[in-house]
């Protein structure tokens, strides 16, 4: 028998009050994620991939359906579900030095200063930011911002990782190199990971199972892609690029709307 899943997603509907009536964002889905896993949401703006990664988190409600993690409601935001944002800046205390961002967390579950600081130095570590800890986040770079990011939610031990197209404002190569920082991560701690992309390669590249959402109003799934490849990928790869051109061709009637997901 498989095990349970960790989070389970059941009929969920979410729909807003418009200008001209309700506005139905998203409209039954049925979504199961293992602990562990990596997955990625992938539709593009507007397919309500963020509300439901929201509603996952606990910070909205849904208009029907149920959201469980481990057989409980979620019904509220909690500390074992870290939600990350694109941008990394808005979400660091500008205040506080790169250490004293990621204590912040620590402070809240009154562990001593001790473990704070056996904490603090593990997880800079883990992120490659050691020797920047006394810096402040405007001394720092975006990638750098991001890793200090994914530190101090690492540090207060989430189950699990939501991130709602983290490296969506870096550049190019900055991003892939988050990508393979990101993926040393996860291999290293295991967490579980909801991550929001409308980049079909940067789904591929980092994901387990690839959840394509159509286009909104009435979003809904519209194919799952399991994705049995080992990493790192490499565009290069037959294999991988079978699967994007096998995700490319099932959008199709809108399902991500105008080609917006690129493969770069």
């Amino acid at each position: 028998m498989a095990p349970a899943p960790l989070i389970s997603v059941r009929r969920v509907t979410k729909h807003y009050q418009a200008k001209g009536g309700r506005y139905v964002a998203l409209d039954g889905i049925d979504l199961d994620i293992a602990e562990g896993e990596f997955v990625c949401l992938l539709g593009a703006s507007g397919c309500g991939k963020s509300t439901l990664l929201n509603m996952i988190a606990g910070f909205e409600k849904a208009s029907s359906g149920t959201l469980e993690m481990r057989g409980r409601s979620i019904d509220s935001s909690g500390s074992e579900r870290m939600l990350f944002f694109q941008d990394a800046g808005a979400a660091l205390f500008p205040w506080l030095t790169a250490a004293e961002n990621v204590r912040f967390g620590l402070k809240l579950r009154s562990l001593p200063r001790k473990a704070q600081d056996d904490t603090i130095a593990r997880y800079l570590a883990m992120v490659g930011l050691a020797e920047h800890a006394d810096k402040f986040p405007s001394q720092l770079s975006g990638g750098m911002k991001q890793r200090l990011q994914i530190a101090r939610a690492l540090a207060i031990e989430p189950d699990v990782l939501l991130m709602d197209e983290p490296f969506g404002a870096l550049d190019p190569l900055t991003r892939r190199r988050m990508h393979e920082e990101l993926l040393r991560i996860w291999q290293q701690t295991r967490k579980t990971i909801v991550f929001v992309t409308h980049d079909i390669s940067e789904a591929v590249a980092l994901a387990d199972r690839i959840v394509l959402l159509t286009v909104g109003p009435h979003s809904h799934i519209a194919a799952t892609f399991s994705v049995d490849l080992p990493r790192p990928r490499q565009s290069t790869d037959p294999a991988v690029a079978a699967l994007l051109t096998e995700i490319e061709g099932t959008i199709d009637g809108g399902a991500i709307g105008e080609r917006e997901a690129v493969s770069s």
